[in-house]
């Protein structure tokens, strides 16, 4: 069985700082539930409020937190199965770019564009490639596998890994 890497994604990064930041205020809201009883005894009624406060502010964030990372999760469930699956399709290599909307130690990575026609429905179907932190040039004008998940298209993945080591082979 394949093992699909799919690197981070940005709902990995909604999942990290959403459940962060929520755990953070709903454990405090938390904390000063439990000690209601001691801020009354040292006369500071007037701030028993602020369990609420804190809880009100972090269960949406704990919320928002764990609905991307299920979404996440299935998400790369259905890749795996598409892969498990072996239903794929070979895409042309249109062009490699640079992904701008990530920075990694001040650099971007790269990704690769494939594109594939569906000889059925004559669709165009555009796939992007998991982040690189290389140039894969020896990838230009070739083919490359891409599996899909046949009951939902957009669940894909760019076997870049498989296409990278055949070309170190040949």
């Amino acid at each position: 069985m394949k093992k699909v890497k799919l690197g981070i994604q940005p709902a990995d990064i909604l999942v990290i700082v959403f459940l962060s930041i929520g755990s953070v205020f709903t454990l405090i809201g938390i904390i000063l539930a439990l000690n209601i009883n001691t801020m009354i005894r040292y006369g500071t009624d007037n701030v028993t409020f602020l369990p609420g406060v804190f809880a009100s502010i972090g269960l949406p964030f704990v919320i928002i937190g764990l609905a991307a990372l299920f979404y996440s999760l299935h998400r790369r469930q259905l890749i795996q199965e598409s892969v498990n699956e072996g239903q794929y399709v070979m895409a042309d290599v249109e062009h490699i770019e640079q992904n701008t909307s990530v920075t990694v130690n001040g650099k971007n990575p790269f990704i690769v564009i494939c594109r594939y026609q569906d000889p059925v429905t004559d669709d165009m179907h555009e796939f992007r490639s998991r982040n690189l932190n290389y140039y894969p040039k020896e990838l230009l004008n070739s083919r490359i596998r891409v599996f899909v998940f046949q009951k939902n298209p957009k669940y894909y993945y760019v076997d870049i890994d498989d296409a990278l080591s055949e070309e170190i082979h040949e």
